[in-house]
């Protein structure tokens, strides 16, 4: 069993980054932003098949260490070279992880967290047009204490729109695909997962679906359902705490 892991922070998102294209052209009607909009339905595209190189600029200040790239299911990169690189200078760059081949779905890879202003990620002759739904350079949350018995809600989310006629016959419309949901409790996390999970409650705001990796190691984009509705075991320093997130599809 692992411990729940969440990537809710973004570097391409920063008021103060920079994200453009050193190679490659975008689409006029699918724009560069579309990888760092948080809506993994819509999709960026380059005009032809053609290298491409997403550079990332996080600016002086504010720059963030990161440990994780994910690459939102949806994309076109199977059989593509893939090269992620750092610098601290733009012009000397260092792999953070070996060079590897892109597959079909989500895409994540892990390195030791690492500060540095520029990252960019190259995508080395694209069979075909380059097409990206989501990316996540991000730092990764690590619960301190998973929920004590973890047994989420495996059974999926049908997503289903109940609707009658006049008469009040039921009617059903399937409007895409079952979601993944994940049901936790987490009693009597110490003061520090504490103020983590509402660090992270802070950062998801309400609206900005986010990566969740959960106890058996699925990694999914997903939303919260209910507030987390922490409370303080009496005459203790430990709190509870409620988990409820839900897939998001594109």
């Amino acid at each position: 069993m692992s411990l729940v892991e969440l990537n809710s922070t973004n570097i391409l998102e920063n008021a103060n980054s920079v994200v453009s294209l050193k190679s490659g052209v975008a689409e006029a009607l699918q724009p560069l932003t579309r990888v760092f909009d948080r809506d993994i339905g819509l999709v960026f595209k380059t005009t032809t098949a053609t290298t491409t190189i997403i550079h990332i600029d996080q600016s002086a200040s504010g720059i963030l260490a990161i440990d994780k790239l994910v690459i939102g299911n949806g994309h076109n990169l199977a059989g593509v070279i893939i090269d992620l690189e750092y610098s601290d200078d733009d012009a000397a760059w260092t792999p953070a992880v070996t060079q590897w081949t892109g597959a079909a779905g989500t895409i994540e890879k892990t390195w030791t967290s690492a500060t540095h202003r520029y990252w960019r990620l190259t995508l080395t002759s694209p069979a075909a047009a380059v097409e990206i739904t989501e990316i996540f350079l991000s730092p990764t949350y690590t619960w301190e204490k998973n929920p004590t018995t973890p047994v989420p809600q495996f059974d999926p989310v049908f997503n289903v729109i109940e609707n009658f006629t006049s008469t009040g016959k039921p009617m059903y419309f399937e409007a895409g695909d079952e979601k993944r949901q994940r049901l936790y409790s987490v009693k009597n996390a110490d003061a520090t997962q504490k103020a983590n999970i509402l660090l992270f409650w802070s950062d998801w705001a309400g609206k900005y679906p986010f990566y969740i990796k959960d106890h058996l190691g699925e990694l999914f984009f997903a939303r919260i359902m209910v507030p987390l509705n922490i409370t303080q075991n009496r005459g203790s320093s430990s709190y509870n705490f409620t988990f409820n997130a839900e897939e998001v599809l594109g």
